[in-house]
């Protein structure tokens, strides 16, 4: 994956699951504006190096829904699903932390 501080990658072989991991927090339109949920989903990769270590790589998210859980699930889970499928590895689904 890319980010600001550089690349990070594994070997395919590493990648012992793929999860869909959904994310909520609380927003609002300004100071006296309404506050609502937000949900987005993260899918991961989760790869074990050779001494038995684990370490998750973000692969995608999703964009943020508004007070719709269901809309970043149903984005994430069939690139989850695919990849999982792909590399013979089971994928996983978190609810919403």
């Amino acid at each position: 994956t890319r980010s600001f501080v550089g690349t990070r990658s594994a070997p395919l072989d590493a990648v012992r699951r793929i999860d869909v991991v959904g994310v909520r927090w609380q927003q609002s339109e300004g100071e006296d504006g309404p506050t609502y949920t937000m949900y987005k989903c993260q899918v991961l990769a989760i790869c074990q190096d050779e001494r038995g270590s684990t370490r998750s790589l973000r692969l995608a998210e999703t964009l943020g829904a508004r007070e719709a859980p269901d809309t970043p699930y149903r984005a994430a889970w069939p690139l989850a699903e695919a990849l999982a499928e792909a590399l013979g590895v089971p994928a996983r689904y978190k609810d919403y932390r």
